[in-house]
């Protein structure tokens, strides 16, 4: 009994000298996909479950995935079976980032619900660094640029902090490029087509930042970036059917089956990749007078491409899917040139050639154009200009120039 009066009187005087309260705002964070918002693609958008003083927020991170597509446990990532996973991981690793940094700030300070959401969304305006305004743009960039393209500015960002790991809007002098020029010459080795890429990556972001005010000596103005044709090979009549009969042997794993059909697919209607994965799906699929045509816009340049679809690409269509599902489920691009590599060496001879998946679109105007088919009917079917046809896409092969274009079929 003693010993308890003793504690009462240290706990009644005592407690008196502590604050009231301890500002500490605990804020749990996670990232997951709401089961319970499936949309009609059968498609889960991926949220930031947050928790903080006794209120649950989610704030969408801006895009969908298949439920086979992610991993939940402790890695909160999206798998390498979804084609864009490169891009929605890094969205999510911004995401997690910005929570973290936030929380570590105001680990001892007041922190309401609001204030944290404002955070979250709070855009980095006064930073000078090169990579926040990049990647401040990027999302911007969602609808006007193809997914391959906007991954391929993660890469891009990737590469050059590799070379340069804090990089301001300032420090991108004539120097500065020719040096990094020079990293991606003779360190990475890069082809010309790759280096000359990254540095037309840097312009186009130094001009918009021109436009925005937040750059003034863009030193692009004295220094001139070359087109390089890629050095993609097409493919021949004879090695078409060389790998459909690949295709047909069930000599090929899961993966490479996945790989090489919309491969052939693109031998046959000169689509890119990049709509593969992104653009073409079901709705495009159009019957009319018995002939099914896939009809879309390019992500690419927003110009039409309509393509009568010969018997060799409807038997490499799936199933039939709702309108707005995507007609191939693919592996992301360097995933599907790998593999092309080596299934390409069971059916034909590659040695000192370069062949990717966009040899399939130089095939398709190849032939094409050895049949004699006039530039207006391939430029509706490649969607290209005519003098991009003639620079890039075409290779004269005399022998089949006789040819008419209503063999092409047969020749398969």
């Amino acid at each position: 009994m003693f010993y308890n009066q003793i504690l009462y009187y240290f706990w009644k005087n005592f407690t008196k000298t502590l604050p009231k309260s301890i500002p500490v705002s605990r804020i749990n964070y996670t990232i997951l996909i709401r089961q319970d918002r499936q949309k009609k693609n059968r498609t889960f958008p991926v949220v930031l479950r947050v928790y903080l003083n006794q209120k649950l927020k989610y704030i969408p991170l801006g895009f969908d995935v298949m439920e086979k597509d992610w991993k939940q446990e402790a890695d909160q990532k999206v798998k390498r079976s979804d084609p864009a996973h490169y891009r929605k991981n890094q969205i999510i690793s911004n995401y997690l980032e910005r929570a973290s940094q936030i929380q570590n700030d105001h680990f001892d300070k007041e922190l309401s619900m609001d204030e944290f959401i404002k955070l979250m969304k709070l855009e980095r305006y006064n930073s000078q660094s090169f990579y926040d305004y990049v990647e401040q743009r990027i999302p911007k960039l969602k609808n006007e640029l193809s997914e391959a393209t906007i991954q391929s500015y993660y890469k891009h960002l990737s590469k050059m902090k590799r070379f340069r790991p804090e990089l301001n809007l300032s420090d991108i002098t004539e120097n500065f490029i020719e040096d990094y020029k020079s990293y991606m010459i003779n360190e990475l080795k890069n082809e010309p087509i790759t280096w000359n890429k990254s540095l037309e990556f840097i312009r186009k972001n130094l001009n918009a930042a021109e436009k925005d005010g937040k750059y003034i000596k863009n030193p692009f103005k004295n220094i001139q970036i070359k087109n390089p044709v890629g050095k993609f090979d097409p493919l021949s009549f004879d090695e078409v059917k060389k790998l459909q009969e690949l295709l047909k042997s069930g000599n090929l794993d899961k993966s490479q089956t996945k790989a090489l059909i919309p491969f052939l697919f693109s031998c046959y209607t000169a689509v890119r990749i990049g709509d593969m994965v992104e653009t073409i799906k079901f709705k495009n699929l159009v019957r009319k007078d018995g002939i099914l045509f896939l009809d879309y816009i390019q992500k690419k340049n927003k110009k039409p491409a309509i393509v009568p679809l010969i018997k060799q690409a409807e038997d490499l269509l799936p199933e039939k899917g709702l309108p707005e599902q995507l007609i191939f489920r693919m592996f992301e691009p360097q995933y599907t040139n790998r593999l092309l590599k080596k299934i390409l060496k069971k059916a034909i001879e590659t040695k000192g050639r370069k062949i990717s998946f966009h040899s399939g679109r130089k095939t398709c105007s190849n032939l094409l154009h050895s049949m004699g088919v006039p530039d207006e009917i391939r430029m509706k079917i490649v969607g290209d200009t005519k003098k991009v046809l003639n620079d890039h896409y075409t290779q004269l092969d005399l022998p089949l120039l006789s040819q008419a274009m209503n063999k092409i079929q047969e020749n398969l």
